[in-house]
């Protein structure tokens, strides 16, 4: 079979722990028809010196292109930057704090080629599980009705969204990746719900599996993790829905607010970021209700195929708090009454 090109990209700021090793296994795949672009937020500890010198046979066949920015243009920006100068029909997002087996290249293209997809995403586990093909797989990665990430029990490979962290898009679905206005966070979620109501087909491959060590950029931004995250799900919630179903889901929203807000609280630098959160949006109201009436013009699938995608479990994960239970079967009673056909529903 015939190998389509494609570019991969990498974000890198400061990874000069990570990011060697992350090269040589892209390097490695066997997948040949590949090209890397790396690139570089502004990063103060050599790590580009230490690529030019290590990958030097690579940037010299124009296998490896590094550009490096003048400033952290952070994760949405940054990859936009990439974009706009790829021209291969296909890309490929890879985080610089991963290792790849040699297959995950290949498995996301075979994937996306078999199931007629435009976006496959990747499994990622943390480093030290040595067999990556041994762990069993029986969740999706998707999101509950306010936005938030959550790994119900499926075998569905169809999910709402992929992560950033690695995966693979075909190009002809969109002229840039990500808003800028989302910095980091939540962009590959825009990415996926606006290429799903464009109606494009988003799933993760189960076949193909990397190691990440997990958020070693934004941990150097620990004060805004909580901010970026908050705000940027919220304004994916406001954009991203049909008037009708947005207003069902307020109360979900409302209730999900309030025991955040209670949570939060306990902690002055979360509460003042969660706040903060809820400053931008206020702030900005128009600017969201302009990236709403966008989008929702040019949509062409109504919220019944984006809610079959969801969970309606506030609290995703099987725990045996009875106050959390509670929560989730009185949400579950609510989508019943006005017919939130969430995956649940479907079983």
């Amino acid at each position: 079979m015939k190998e389509n090109r494609v570019t991969i990209i990498i974000l890198n700021y400061n990874g000069k722990k990570f990011i060697l090793e992350c090269l040589s296994s892209v390097f490695e795949q066997d997948y040949s028809n590949l090209e890397v672009l790396l690139i570089d937020n502004a990063s103060t500890d050599e790590s580009v010196d230490l690529i030019k010198k290590k990958f030097k046979s690579h940037i010299q066949s124009k296998r490896l292109k590094i550009v490096v920015n003048k400033e952290n243009l952070f994760f949405a920006k940054g990859n936009n930057i990439g974009y706009a100068l790829v021209k291969t029909p296909y890309v490929c997002l890879l985080n610089n704090d991963t290792i790849v087996p040699k297959n995950w290249l290949s498995s996301l293209m075979k994937s996306l080629i078999k199931n007629k997809a435009q976006i496959v995403g990747s499994y990622d586990f943390p480093f030290g599980k040595k067999d990556l093909f041994k762990i069993r797989i029986n969740y999706t990665k998707t999101l509950n009705l306010v936005g938030s990430n959550a790994n119900p029990e499926s075998e569905n490979k169809e999910t709402i969204f992929v992560s950033g962290v690695s995966c693979l898009i075909n190009t002809k679905i969109t002229d840039k990746l990500f808003d800028d206005d989302y910095f980091g966070y939540g962009e590959d979620t825009y990415l996926c719900w606006k290429a799903l109501l464009n109606d494009n087909k988003v799933i993760y491959e189960p076949s193909s599996r990397l190691w990440h060590y997990g958020s070693a950029t934004s941990n150097q931004f620990q004060s805004s993790n909580l901010y970026y995250r908050e705000r940027n799900r919220l304004i994916n919630t406001l954009i991203f829905y049909e008037s009708k179903t947005f207003f069902q889901i307020l109360p979900i929203l409302t209730l999900d607010t309030m025991i955040r807000t209670i949570k939060y609280s306990t902690k002055k630098e979360l509460f003042r970021e969660w706040i903060r959160s809820f400053s931008w949006i206020f702030n900005n109201f128009n600017k969201i209700m302009h990236k709403r009436k966008k989008i929702q013009l040019s949509r062409k699938i109504n919220d019944a195929q984006i809610l079959k995608l969801l969970t309606y479990k506030l609290f995703p994960k099987k725990e045996n708090i009875p106050f959390l239970n509670l929560i989730n079967n009185l949400v579950y009673i609510y989508c019943k009454l006005f017919k939130l056909k969430t995956m649940e529903f479907y079983k």
